[in-house]
């Protein structure tokens, strides 16, 4: 009879859990472009008509399979960051390739700024109305 082991269980600690789901990350990543861009090649999800990267976990703390979006993932993990509250904030993408986990592309700013880089991607010029600047 083969018994699977809850997730806490498999891991000794939290490091391992850690190292675990980055490697799991890693696999889905196409870094061939150097610094520029990183392509998520994994699962991927539409949200309100753009399509975003989706990365699936088993929550150490709470044992739950939890979903998020992979570049939160990944800025999470590049900024040592267990979860983001942060109200009214969210995880935008300085580079605007929504498939983009290249951490250096990403910050974590308030929802209005995030919005205001939209003119930034529809002109194809950073209106350089915020700080950093999109990257293009």
């Amino acid at each position: 009879m083969h018994v699977t082991m809850p997730p806490k269980l498999r891991f000794h600690s939290e490091q391992q859990w850690l190292d675990h789901y980055k490697s799991k990350f890693i696999e889905n990543v196409d870094t061939s472009n150097g610094n520029n861009c990183h392509k998520w090649l994994g699962p991927t999800k539409v949200y309100k008509s753009t399509l975003y990267g989706r990365f699936y976990y088993i929550d150490y703390a709470s044992l739950k399979k939890t979903e998020t979006s992979a570049h939160k993932f990944i800025y999470m993990l590049s900024k040592s960051l267990t979860f983001i509250d942060s109200p009214g904030c969210e995880v935008s993408h300085l580079c605007h390739y929504s498939l983009c986990v290249n951490s250096d592309h990403l910050i974590l700013e308030h929802k209005s700024i995030n919005l205001g880089r939209n003119a930034c991607k529809n002109y194809r010029k950073c209106s350089q109305q915020h700080i950093p600047h999109c990257i293009f």
